[in-house]
């Protein structure tokens, strides 16, 4: 039997190689998957099951638990209950992973499932947010990625409006500019890639971005904040 002082080195190590764990998990996380939405769920959900286990070591190497076994067997039934509450969650969870390490789909592509349309315009850790035409949001569980028959449609070759496009624009404002005057709230955001002015989208209220372009004529915006896609008012189609 390990002497006391012994049994305190082993669990200082253990700690030590826990904390290792969830840092390496950490740091991969952040350096493969940064721009995945929702990550932090995930990191939560195993820095829960490292502390469970630390936990479970410690009581049974100190004697903790040995007066009471119930007390492991209820953690343990506690836990796989869990697990089977939050199976379908876990399953978008590798889903989600799978889809952002996939290369034959990104943001900006069109995807079609269940008569809906839309364009991806977040890529997350359980679901897939999608745009309609006409400024919709519909919220996709990755877990449909693998259940059902999907339509990708890959993001199109920019057309020639784009060419006319010589400088690099930044933000007017932080937020929308005609909104901001008004005091009102909006849903996303749009910059155009001709002179910087930012709007909210058809979704919002005030659909300033569409606005903008009846206005100027300026037929090119990005979304905002990513701009991971872009939109020709012109040919009413993204890019």
């Amino acid at each position: 039997m390990l002497e006391f002082d012994e049994k305190i080195f082993y669990a200082i190590i253990s700690i030590l190689i826990s904390l290792g764990i969830f840092f390496a998990v950490n740091y991969f996380l952040k350096r493969f998957f940064s721009g995945l939405k929702g990550t932090a769920k995930l990191t939560g959900i195993i820095s829960i099951g490292i502390i469970a286990g630390e936990i479970l070591y410690l009581g049974t190497s100190f004697n903790i638990f040995s007066l009471a076994i119930e007390t492991i067997i209820a953690v343990g039934g506690a836990v796989w209950f869990l697990l089977l509450a939050l199976q379908n969650h876990l399953k978008n969870i590798s889903s989600g992973l799978s889809n952002y390490l996939n290369p034959e789909i990104d943001v900006g592509d069109m995807i079609e499932i269940n008569d809906q349309k839309g364009i991806i315009v977040y890529l997350g850790l359980t679901k897939t947010t999608i745009m309609t035409d006409d400024g919709a949001r519909i919220f996709v569980p990755n877990l449909k990625f693998t259940e059902e028959l999907l339509k990708v449609f890959h993001k199109k070759k920019q057309c020639k409006h784009f060419k006319k496009i010589t400088n690099t624009v930044s933000p007017k404002t932080q937020g929308c500019e005609e909104c901001e005057k008004e005091g009102n709230t909006w849903n996303s955001l749009r910059m155009c890639l001709d002179c910087g002015h930012v709007g909210c989208d058809r979704a919002s209220s005030g659909k300033h971005a569409e606005e903008h372009f009846k206005k100027t004529k300026h037929p090119i915006m990005v979304e905002l904040p990513e701009k991971r896609w872009s939109w020709c008012y012109i040919h009413d189609s993204y890019y």
